[in-house]
């Protein structure tokens, strides 16, 4: 049976109450245990979210209940056989590394669930390791896992997010043209020679837009550094030959040019009065006047406000006679 759009909705809408209710639990209480918090338990409830504490709280009840016995050593690496008293599916081999805490075994639940066997646990207690050691621990189980990821897109570059999208379409139409052409040899190798081509392509296109940036940031470099030289050589000649024009002109004309100084220096001192202003355009002048009323235009499902209604005249008894039928 095929589920509904509306059911769709509320298993989404409970998912995500469940997961922010875990999340808010996982970072304000602290998971208790008929267990002593100690070693590697509670180093377990500090870094696991509480559903997993739950597991691993279990594989390190079974783990009490197994015995170690080492059948061989070879320097720092040392062989267990750690099984269950009376129970014959149990026994598993363990291998331990004092050097780097590394700890493997052979029922290979760690590269299943990402979490500890309690095979492991008990060689890791049997060694007085108080500590999960870091290798593994993974982020997907820990209390700080969707911090994580808010600061890897954080500090991501937003010109990758930028492309974020064109990535993704790109990738699927690729992915759709290779499972097209997968069943047939020559469209095979037309993807590939289309592959390398385009490689090549690309690569050459970098590479002349690389140069064609370096020479650009180098040709702006240089007019920078020629500016303030050409600058600094015309100041000199310019104040020359102003002082060579003074010098050489008449009185009168000197009175002249300084009185014309003078007459432009009062003008730019003088602020300027005629601004011209346009009236501010209305679009709707039926929406212009907003007072008395709301601005927002009322909807169709808005109910109107009801206005006072006035009282009654209040009349004596007797001075108005009911209009009554008797047959």
């Amino acid at each position: 049976m095929v589920p509904c759009a509306k059911q769709r909705l509320l298993f989404s809408w409970d998912f995500r109450s469940t997961e922010k209710q875990a999340e808010f639990s996982c970072s304000k209480s602290v998971p208790s245990s008929a267990l002593p918090l100690s070693g590697l338990l509670k180093h377990a409830s500090e870094v696991y979210t509480l559903s997993l504490f739950r597991d691993f709280e279990e594989e390190f009840g079974y783990s009490i209940a197994t015995t170690a016995k080492l059948i061989w050593k070879q320097e720092y690496t040392e062989f267990y056989v750690v099984s269950i008293d009376e129970e014959p599916w149990s026994p598993e081999r363990v291998t331990y590394i004092h050097e780097s805490q590394t700890v493997s075994c052979t029922c290979k639940n760690f590269e299943a669930s990402r979490w500890l066997c309690y095979h492991c646990i008990r060689i890791l207690h049997l060694h007085s390791v108080n500590r999960i050691p870091e290798q593994y621990i993974k982020k997907r189980w820990t209390k700080s896992a969707k911090s994580s990821v808010w600061n890897k897109l954080e500090n991501e570059k937003p010109e990758e997010v930028q492309y974020t999208p064109w990535r993704q379409t790109m990738a699927r139409k690729y992915y759709n043209l290779i499972l097209k052409s997968q069943s047939n040899e020559e469209t095979r190798t037309l993807i590939e020679d289309g592959y390398a081509a385009s490689v090549s392509l690309v690569d050459e296109l970098l590479a002349s837009l690389n140069v064609s940036n370096t020479d650009d940031a180098s040709t702006t470099e240089t007019s920078a550094t020629a500016a303030p030289q050409t600058s600094a050589t015309a100041a000199p000649e310019t104040n020359a030959t102003a002082a060579y024009e003074t010098n050489s002109a008449p009185a009168g004309t000197h009175a002249t040019t300084t009185s014309d100084t003078s007459v432009q220096q009062a003008t730019s001192s003088e602020p300027a009065t005629n601004t011209t202003t346009e009236p501010p355009m209305v679009l709707d002048p039926k929406r212009c006047t907003t007072k008395g009323r709301n601005k927002r235009p009322r909807g169709l499902f808005v109910k109107k406000k009801k206005g006072k209604t006035a009282a009654p005249p209040t009349a004596d008894f007797g001075t108005i006679t009911p209009n009554l039928r008797l047959f």
